[in-house]
C-alpha cells in the first residue's frame, strides 16, 4: 500500500477518571432508647427473656440449658448510648460489644445464640497445673456455682485471658484456650516423667504424694547417714570415764565457736579442778548463775547438788543481790539506780505503768541477822499516822514499774500487809509515783485488778458517782495518769459472771433484747461438739466445768469469749443463742485490742485487732467506744427499762456493779492514755503493756507454791537490778 509521505500522528481520546461510589447512608435502626425497648418486647427471639426495663438500662438474658436461673450470655444496654455490652458465663467479653444505632437488636442476639461457647479446659487433670492467677501467666481458673436441690453444687475450667468465649459450632476451643491447653499438657508430660526429685529441683507443681515420698526419703538418707557417722565415731570418741574426763572436755572445747560457750566450758573445766570453796567465777557466770537462781531456786539447787554443772553456792549469789540492805518500804537505793537508768533513756521513752498488787505469804517470823529485827510483822507506814501493828502479815504489797516503750522492768518496794485498805493504798500509791517522778521518769498509767480496795482507791481520786478512769498527777499537774484494770482479770471476771447465769434460783441471769444470756448455751455447744465427734468451738471440759484452779486460768477464759465460740454459737446454737454470741463476740474484740503483744502477731493470727498503735485516730478506738460501751449501756438501759421486777431481780440480769465500772474506766482510759503516748514522741504502743503479766511473772519467781514464806518476801525487792540488760535478763548488779 502507498503510504504517505507525512504521517499525522493520532490523538489519544483520554479515559475518563475512575470515581469512587457514593457512601451507602448507614441505616438508623433506633431513634431513641425507648424505640429499642420497645422492639425488644416484640422481636425478641426465642430462649431470651428481657431481666430488667426501664428508661435507664435494658437487661436481656440467655438461661442455660440447665433451665435453671443462670444465664450463659446477659446483655447489657445503656439509654446513655447505643452500645451493647456482652456477658458470657460472667465474663466479660470487651470484642463482642456492638452498636444498636445500625443493627437490629432481633438480628444481633440471634447471631449470638448461633455461636457455641468456648467450654474451657475442664480436664481435671490439667486444671491442676493451673494454680492461682498472678497476672504473670496467660491463663486462670474459672469457677460457677449452682444450686440444686438446695445444695451448692461447682463447676471448674481453666480459660485463657483472651478466651474468645463464643466460637463456631464445629470448633472445640478458641484458638487462645486451645494454646493454653498444649501448655498444661507439656506441664503434665513433664510431670509424669519426674521419678526422682533433686536437691535443687522446684517443688512447685509436684503433688502431695510426690512431697510426701521425698521427704521420707531425705529424712531416711540423713538418719542412714547420721547413724554411720555415728558408728564411725564410737571407737575413736569411746572413753572410760572418769581418766580422760578432762580429754574429752578439751576436744569437746576445741569446736567451740560462741564466746559465752567457750567461757562457759573454760569456767566448768577451772571449776572441776579446784576444790569446792577455792573457786574465783567470772562475772559472767555470776550474772547466769543469778538469771537462773532467780527463774527457779530448786531447779538451780539440783544443777548443784547432782554434780551435772558446778554453780556458784547461795552465799556467793547473796553477796552480789544483797549490794544493800533489803527491807520494806521505798528504798533510797533503788531511786538512785533508777535515775542512773533514766539518764541513759531519751525525754520520748521515759513512760512508764506503774502496777500495784498483794500477794498472798505464809505468816512467820524470821530473825534479820543484819539488822537485828524481827521481820514478819505488818509494815507500819509512819507516813500515814498509824499506830505501830505487831499483827502478822499474811500478804505482801507489791509497786512495779514497767517502761512503756523501754526494757524498764524494776520492783519499787513491798509492804508487808493484812490486806491493804484504800486509804493506805492511797499514801502509798502517791509516794511511789514521787519515787519514778522525782528518778526522771513520766507516771502515765495505774494498772491494778478488780479487788475492792483498788476500786475505792480510785474512786478517791474524783467523783464517786462516775466512773474515774483518770486523775491528775500530784507531782506534775499539768499531766493525767490514767487507771487501768487490769484486762485479763476483767475477762475471767466477765467469764465468771455467764458461768453463774442460769434460769430459775441462781445467783444471776443475764438477759438483753428479751434473751438470755446463759451458761448453758456453751455447755450445750460443748456437748455437741462431744457427740458429733467434732470441734467447732474448741471448748473442752475445763472450760465448762470450772474449778478452783481453772477459774484463775486467763487461757481457759480468752478462749470460751472468743470469736471462733461465738461463731460456733452464732452458726449452730439457733435463735436463743444469738445474744450470747454477739456479747462473746464482742468481748473477743475487747481483749484483742487490749491484749497486743508483738508487731507482726496480727498478720500471724489474721486478726487485724492485735496490730500496734501508731495512729491516735484509730479505728479500734471507736469500736470500743461506740460498739463496746454502747452495747453495754443499752444492755444496762434495757434491763433497767425492763417492767415487773424488782430492783434486786434487774441486777441478776446485767453484769457486777464492779466488774461494769471496770470495763468503762479500762476503756475510757486506755483510749485516752493511748493518744497521749502516740502524740508525745511514742511511735508505735503495744496494749500488752498495760496489762499486769510483768508482776505476776515476778511473783512467780518468789517461791515454788501458791504461798510464800516472810524470809523469801524479802528478796522481793533487790535493789540494784536496773540496766536494761539487768531488767530483762534478771542481771543484778555488783556491789
Amino acid at each position: 500500500m502507498p503510504r504517505k509521505s507525512i504521517e499525522t500522528r493520532k490523538t489519544t481520546r483520554p479515559q475518563p477518571t475512575a470515581r469512587e461510589p457514593p457512601p451507602v447512608p448507614e441505616r438508623v435502626c433506633y431513634t431513641s432508647f425507648e424505640d429499642l425497648s420497645n422492639d425488644a418486647v416484640k422481636s425478641l427471639p426465642a430462649g431470651w427473656v428481657i431481666l430488667q426495663r426501664n428508661t435507664s438500662q435494658l437487661q436481656i438474658g440467655l438461661r442455660l440449658s440447665s433451665g435453671q436461673d443462670q444465664w450463659s450470655i446477659l446483655v447489657v444496654i445503656e439509654a446513655q448510648h447505643f452500645l451493647a455490652d456482652v456477658k458470657v458465663l460472667d465474663i466479660h467479653g470487651a470484642h463482642l460489644q456492638a452498636d444498636l444505632e445500625t443493627k437490629k437488636l432481633g438480628s444481633f442476639l440471634r447471631e449470638l445464640q448461633a455461636q457455641a461457647m468456648c467450654p474451657g479446659i475442664t480436664n481435671p487433670s490439667l486444671q491442676q497445673f493451673a494454680g492461682h492467677p498472678d497476672g504473670k501467666t496467660g491463663y486462670f481458673q474459672h469457677i460457677r456455682y449452682s444450686f440444686e436441690d438446695g445444695k451448692m453444687l461447682h463447676t471448674s475450667c481453666v480459660r485463657s485471658v483472651q478466651c474468645e468465649l463464643l466460637i463456631e459450632t464445629d470448633k472445640s476451643y478458641c484458638r487462645s484456650c486451645q494454646s493454653v491447653q498444649d501448655i498444661l499438657q507439656e506441664k503434665l508430660a513433664r510431670h509424669e516423667t519426674v521419678k526422682a526429685i533433686k536437691p535443687n529441683d522446684s517443688l512447685r507443681g509436684l503433688s502431695k504424694k510426690q512431697l510426701k515420698e521425698a521427704f521420707k526419703a531425705e529424712r531416711k538418707k540423713n538418719f542412714v547417714k547420721q547413724a554411720e557417722e555415728f558408728k564411725a565415731r564410737i571407737p575413736s570418741e569411746s572413753v572410760d570415764l572418769p581418766e580422760d574426763l578432762h580429754n574429752d572436755l578439751q576436744q569437746a572445747m576445741g569446736s567451740l565457736q560462741d564466746p559465752l560457750q567457750r567461757l562457759f566450758w573454760e569456767e566448768q573445766l577451772k571449776a572441776f579442778e579446784k576444790k569446792e570453796h577455792g573457786m574465783r567465777w567470772h562475772p559472767m557466770m555470776i550474772r547466769l548463775a543469778i538469771l537462773i537462781h532467780s527463774k527457779s531456786e530448786a531447779a538451780y539447787e539440783t544443777l548443784r547438788k547432782t554434780g551435772v554443772l558446778k554453780l556458784p553456792g547461795k552465799s556467793t549469789l547473796r553477796e552480789y543481790t544483797a549490794a544493800t540492805e533489803s527491807k520494806s518500804g521505798f528504798q533510797p537505793e533503788v531511786v538512785d539506780e533508777l535515775k542512773k537508768y533514766a539518764r541513759q533513756l531519751p525525754e520520748n521513752q521515759r513512760f512508764v505503768v506503774l502496777l500495784h498488787d498483794e500477794m498472798t505469804i505464809k505468816s512467820d517470823l524470821v530473825f534479820e541477822s543484819r539488822s537485828g529485827q524481827l521481820v514478819g510483822f505488818v509494815h507500819s507506814d509512819k507516813d500515814c499516822g498509824l499506830k505501830p501493828n505487831r499483827k502478822l502479815a499474811t500478804h505482801a504489797l507489791v509497786f512495779y514499774a514497767v517502761g512503756i516503750n523501754s526494757n524498764l522492768k524494776m520492783s519499787l518496794g513491798f509492804f508487808p500487809t493484812k490486806s491493804a485498805t484504800a486509804d493506805q493504798l492511797y499514801s502509798l500509791f502517791w509516794q511511789a509515783v514521787a519515787c519514778l517522778e522525782e528518778a526522771g521518769f513520766k507516771v502515765v498509767v495505774s494498772t491494778s485488778d478488780k479487788a475492792p480496795p483498788n476500786q475505792r482507791l480510785y474512786q478517791m481520786m474524783g467523783d464517786p458517782d462516775q466512773v474515774v478512769y483518770r486523775t491528775v498527777n500530784l507531782l506534775t499537774p499539768e499531766r493525767w495518769i490514767f487507771l487501768i484494770s487490769d484486762p485479763p482479770h476483767l475477762i475471767k471476771t466477765v467469764r465468771n459472771n455467764l458461768s453463774s447465769s442460769a434460769e430459775g434460783p441462781s445467783t444471776r441471769c443475764l438477759w438483753n433484747n428479751a434473751h438470755h444470756i446463759l451458761w448453758k448455751h456453751f455447755s450445750r455447744l460443748y456437748h455437741q461438739d462431744m457427740e458429733m465427734g467434732v470441734a467447732r468451738s474448741g471448748l473442752t471440759l475445763q472450760h465448762i466445768r470450772l474449778n478452783p484452779h481453772s477459774v484463775m486460768n486467763v487461757r481457759l477464759a480468752a478462749q470460751t469469749l472468743s470469736s471462733r465460740v461465738a461463731a460456733a454459737m452464732q452458726t449452730y446454737g439457733g435463735l436463743e443463742c444469738q445474744e450470747t454470741a454477739t456479747f462473746v463476740k464482742l468481748m473477743d474484740r475487747f481483749f484483742d485490742c487490749l491484749n497486743t503483744r508483738h508487731l507482726h502477731e496480727a498478720e500471724h493470727k489474721r486478726k487485724p485487732d492485735l496490730r500496734p498503735y501508731t495512729d491516735a485516730n484509730d479505728e479500734r478506738f471507736r469500736f470500743l467506744q461506740e460498739d463496746f460501751l454502747g452495747y453495754l449501756f443499752q444492755w444496762k438501759a434495757s434491763v433497767e427499762n425492763r417492767p415487773g421486777f424488782s430492783r434486786a431481780e434487774k441486777a441478776k440480769m446485767y453484769l457486777t456493779y464492779q466488774t461494769h465500772r471496770g470495763l468503762v474506766m479500762t476503756v475510757n482510759g486506755f483510749i485516752e492514755a493511748t493518744r497521749f503516748l502516740l502524740t508525745n514522741g511514742v511511735r508505735f504502743l503495744l496494749s500488752n503493756k498495760f496489762c499486769q503479766d510483768p508482776i505476776e511473772e515476778h511473783f512467780g519467781r518468789q517461791g515454788n507454791g501458791p504461798h510464800i514464806r516472810k524470809s523469801q518476801c524479802l528478796a522481793l525487792c533487790p535493789p540494784g537490778k536496773v540496766s536494761e540488760a539487768s531488767a530483762s535478763a534478771g542481771v543484778y548488779r555488783h556491789p
